[in-house]
């Protein structure tokens, strides 16, 4: 990973580090992926944390780097005690922005909605901002697709896809 961000900077290129896997991990069972989510009992937020603390010490002053996008698309978590999945994600999400500026590091980082971050559902999952950044250096980050059923997929010709995608 060292080796292809020096490259991207070494071509004129800036890179987001993504943890790229929707709010869990898969753990090898007998040959069977077991699905781990962020904030479970199995797989804390302080992993989260914890990962991000070590990337953040390896690549805070890398030039290449422009920014951290904590995780894509976190879904599908569990809800613990009086929490919704969207404010286990919210906890998460700052435990690994205090993680990152703990290490003196003042990357730009890019905080992703729960639920797929969804622009859809945005007012209903976060009703409110959560992230506190003493550098505030952070942005929210929100996707939308234009497909019929905001999948992602686009299955369908492009036309359909657009008469799918107005208001009704």
């Amino acid at each position: 990973m060292r080796a292809a961000v020096r490259r991207a900077g070494d071509a004129g290129l800036s890179v987001i580090l993504d943890v790229h896997n929707f709010g869990g991990y898969y753990r090898d069972e007998g040959g069977r992926g077991v699905r781990l989510t962020v904030g479970s009992d199995e797989l804390p937020s302080s992993a989260l944390a914890d990962l991000w603390r070590r990337l953040s010490a390896e690549f805070g002053a890398e030039p290449a780097v422009g920014g951290y996008t904590l995780m894509n698309e976190p879904a599908e978590l569990e809800g613990r005690g009086e929490l919704t999945p969207a404010q286990v994600w919210e906890q998460a999400s700052q435990e690994a922005l205090d993680a990152i500026r703990g290490n003196g590091d003042d990357t730009l980082v890019l905080v992703p909605g729960y639920d797929w971050a969804a622009v859809r559902g945005w007012a209903e999952e976060h009703p409110q901002a959560w992230i506190v950044d003493p550098l505030d250096r952070f942005r929210y980050e929100a996707h939308h697709y234009w497909d019929a059923d905001r999948s992602g997929r686009y299955e369908d010709r492009y036309a359909d896809e657009v008469a799918g995608a107005r208001p009704q």
